[in-house]
Formats: C-alpha cells, structure tokens, sequence
C-alpha cells in the first residue's frame, strides 16, 4: 500500500501501519533533526565515462541538488575543457589520467567559497584531486581518489605512494574527508577487517594511524563496497544514502549530508526552515519504510520507548530524504529553480523506485524492469537536450 497524504494504511512486514497523516507528520515531526541549513549535501559516483552520460549527469544534479559531488572514473583528458562539463551553477576541479579511463573531478556548487589544494609532482601518476572548502568561518578537506582494481607489484607501489599523499593532505587542523573508488572490495567495514596482504595492510593502517571513519555500509557495484566516504570526525556525516547509477554506470551513487559548524555561506543565523509537505514525495516514503525489516529493527527493543526512538530515527531519515526543506531568509522563501520539466523528473524518480525494488526482491524481472525504466529516463533527457539545442 502507498503512503499517501492523507495517511498511512496497512501493514508493514505483517504489522499494522501506523497512522500518519500529512496534518499530523507537519506538527508532530518538527522536532525531528531533519535537514537544515546548517546541512550540506554531498554526493560521491564512479560514473565511468562522464562526456556520455553528461545529460543524466546534469539531471541528477537538478534533482537531487547536491553542493559537492566528487566523481571518479571521468574517463576525460585535457582537449575536453571545462566549459564542457560544467554544469550551470557549479565549478568544477579534475584529475585526468594521461591515458584511456580513470580519472577524478570535483563539482562544487559556485556560491561555496574553494581553493584547490596543490599536489606535489612527485604525486603526479596518482588520480586524486584536494580542495578546501570555506563555510563561513569553517574550512573542510575534501579529498577526491582514484584506484584502479589490481595486486601487481605496479599496484603495490601505487599503494605506498598514494598512502604517502594521502598522510600529507591530512595532515591537517581541517576536518578532512577522503571520497572515492578504491577497489578494496574484502574489506569487512564492520571490524575495520581485511585479507593479510601488502596493498590492504597498507590501507588500512593508514586508515586507523589517522583515526578515520568509513561511513558506507551498504554495497555500491554488485555486492562490494567499492566506493568509500572517509572522515577525521565520527560525527559530521549523517543521512548516508545508497542511490541508482547515473546513466549505464556500473556504480550506484551514495549521497549524504554534512553537519556543518556554520551554516553554509547564502544564509545566517536567522534562517528559519520548514518542511514542505505539500511537495513531498509519499511514493518514495512508502517504499523506504515497506524495506524496512522491522522485526530486526526492533529486536533489541524492551520497552515502548525503545520501539518509538527506533521508529523515529527510521521514519526521519525518510522524511529527511524525500520532503523537500524550505529556507527563510529575511521574509524571502528561497526555492530551488528547476530546469527540467516534470516529465523528465517523474522518469527520474521511476527510475529510483524500480531501482529500489530490484535491490528488494533480487529478482531478474525486477532487474529488467529497472534497466528499462533507467534506458527510458536517459533517451528522455537526451531528446530534451537535442531539442534546446536544435
């Protein structure tokens, strides 16, 4: 059964739904940690070839309005410029490889204040890229990598000499943060665990040396784990998300939020902001909380005030995802312009929850289902863009 909003009918996992009507959740929600401006999105991808997936690119960045999006395997090189691939209101800063494949750029949103971080020429064969990012008063690392799959004695070395970077660029006051394709896939990030080998020893002793934090839990190609978000700080990354590819990529996007110390730069201290119910996606809340396995979710549960801290932490981290938040500033509503038509974000999000239920069910008929609804979105976008253009 939908959520709708009006309420919230039937069962979950065999349990009855509880009621949850729209006048209710606006009232009884608000004290809920949801997304504020004290909040910053941010979203990592292996894209694997940004020029032919630029359109779809471009739409999950209307959609889903990220401030900071490091993508890895841009598959670019220097007759490609910028103005190429930027994207209307963000900046953009890469990595190529000097060959086929690979590569790293960060997109950052134009009103955030950055400066590139210089690498070292000795560095020069690594696919990383670092920038410090200004809020207000607070500067944060954000450390963009690359790793291609392998154990020769070649990837060995490339270990060390990436491990040796990376000790310098955090060797930082910032709260730093490392994202990227990694290619460790047997690493158990439960236990912090890993086979008794050269390249993931190396790893992962920089990892605890540096008191890093890896905040994926959730596999992002096939069953591993590939693509990591580390932090120097245990607490500043919340609402992590597991997301469809972009385009045919092989990779899903992971998007999270970042508490920020300072709000972020467009706004102050005397920002308000409210849900916008009116505009939320029920759809996709509905679906959250059907793939909740709840008899799991409230095995450790004793007493009715376990089950309902429980049932709100889960609830707001959907509430959090798919009701928009709007900001107040100086008795201005600030709304998100969007560039694509409603069409075009309706396929999007069909995309979304056909995705969602494949990784539910496991089933090829569900796997197919998505595949056509992600070929659909992306000829949609695609058609749009030759008709601007045409």
């Amino acid at each position: 059964m939908k959520l709708t909003k009006d309420d919230a009918k039937s069962g979950l996992n065999g349990h009855q739904r509880p009621q949850l009507h729209q006048h209710h959740c606006q009232h009884q929600l608000r004290h809920f940690n949801c997304r504020s401006s004290n909040c910053s999105k941010w979203a990592l991808t292996n894209i694997r070839s940004l020029c032919n997936k630029q359109n779809d690119f471009a739409l999950f960045l209307d959609v889903e309005s990220p401030d900071v999006v490091c993508v890895t395997e841009t598959w670019l090189h220097a007759d490609i410029p910028d103005s190429l691939l930027c994207c209307k209101g963000y900046n953009v800063i890469r990595c190529d490889r000097n060959g086929r494949g690979g590569g790293v750029a960060m997109f950052v949103r134009n009103n955030i204040k950055f400066s590139p971080v210089d690498i070292p020429s000795e560095f020069s064969m690594l696919e990383l890229t670092c920038v410090d990012l200004q809020y207000n008063a607070q500067s944060y690392r954000v450390i963009g990598y690359y790793r291609s799959p392998g154990c020769s004695t070649y990837d060995i070395d490339h270990m060390f000499l990436s491990v040796r970077c990376l000790q310098m660029l955090c060797s930082t006051d910032k709260v730093t943060f490392i994202l990227g394709d990694f290619n460790l896939p047997d690493i158990d990030w439960s236990y912090y665990h890993a086979p008794d080998n050269i390249i993931y020893n190396t790893f992962l002793n920089f990892v605890n040396s540096y008191g890093l934090t890896q905040f994926v839990k959730q596999s992002t190609r096939n069953n591993n784990i590939l693509d990591l978000v580390l932090s120097t700080s245990n607490k500043i990354i919340s609402n992590i998300d597991i997301l469809p590819p972009i385009g045919t990529s092989d990779h899903n996007v992971i998007i999270f939020d970042i508490n920020l110390v300072n709000s972020i730069n467009e706004y102050n201290s005397s920002d308000h902001t409210f849900l916008d119910w009116s505009h939320a996606d029920y759809d996709m809340i509905s679906m959250d909380l059907c793939s909740v396995d709840w008899n799991n979710a409230f095995q450790y549960c004793f007493h009715i005030e376990d089950c309902w801290s429980v049932f709100t932490d889960i609830l707001t981290q959907a509430v959090n995802k798919h009701v928009p938040v709007v900001h107040i500033h100086k008795s201005i509503v600030k709304q998100s312009i969007r560039h694509y038509p409603n069409y075009i974000r309706k396929l999007f999000k069909e995309k979304a929850i056909a995705w969602k239920r494949c990784k539910i069910t496991k089933l090829e008929y569900d796997k197919n289902i998505y595949k056509t609804a992600a070929a659909k979105c992306s000829s949609a976008v695609n058609k749009y863009h030759a008709a601007k253009g045409a």
